[in-house]
């Protein structure tokens, strides 16, 4: 008998051993949740640092150039102007320093044409999105008011978006709450 119980709590603990590895190892599931949190987070800091510049420069939103300069690059604007504004700036050639790289996606800036800033992380340059990128960054949409999923920066909420190939344009827009 004790044998028999010693044998079905072997056979319950490898079991739960199993399914739980086979869970905390998926490493889609670490990229869906890193993407998530690095978006929040890049989007959040961005917006703090647009507040800041509104109220050092009177209510005015930064400038943005046409068309918009992607943050990889380093340079124009408006990086240039929000540098002093963000938390952590390059410390080579200035620009914003809290907008973190997410896979196959770039930043840029922008306002409408009602001068409302928003950010934006797309694939404008061809890239392909791996599919867990593109489903963390619909998480962090989703969890973010004022957000929208589509094709193209500042433009209208496309439902197929995140479901989309690799390399079909892919945008995700963030309107900069910090009024304007």
């Amino acid at each position: 008998m004790f044998n028999l119980v010693l044998t079905t709590l072997a056979i319950a603990l490898t079991a739960l051993v199993t399914v739980g590895t086979m869970v905390n190892l998926n490493p889609e599931m670490g990229v869906r949740r890193t993407t998530t949190e690095t978006v929040a987070t890049s989007y959040r800091s961005f917006e703090g640092a647009v507040s800041a510049y509104r109220i050092s420069n009177g209510g005015s939103v930064p400038p943005a150039s046409n068309p918009p300069v992607p943050y990889s690059s380093g340079t124009g604007e408006p990086w240039g102007s929000l540098a002093p504004y963000m938390s952590g700036s390059r410390a080579a050639g200035g620009g914003a320093g809290n907008l973190v790289a997410v896979t196959g996606l770039d930043w840029t800036y922008a306002t409408d044409g009602a001068g409302k800033a928003y950010i934006c992380l797309s694939n404008a340059n061809g890239g392909a999105v791996p599919p867990a990128v593109r489903q963390g960054v619909s998480a962090a949409v989703g969890k973010t008011s004022g957000a929208i999923l589509g094709r193209t920066c500042g433009g209208t909420a496309s439902a197929d978006a995140a479901s989309s190939t690799d390399a079909s344009p892919y945008a995700a827009t963030f309107y900069v709450q910090a009024g304007g």
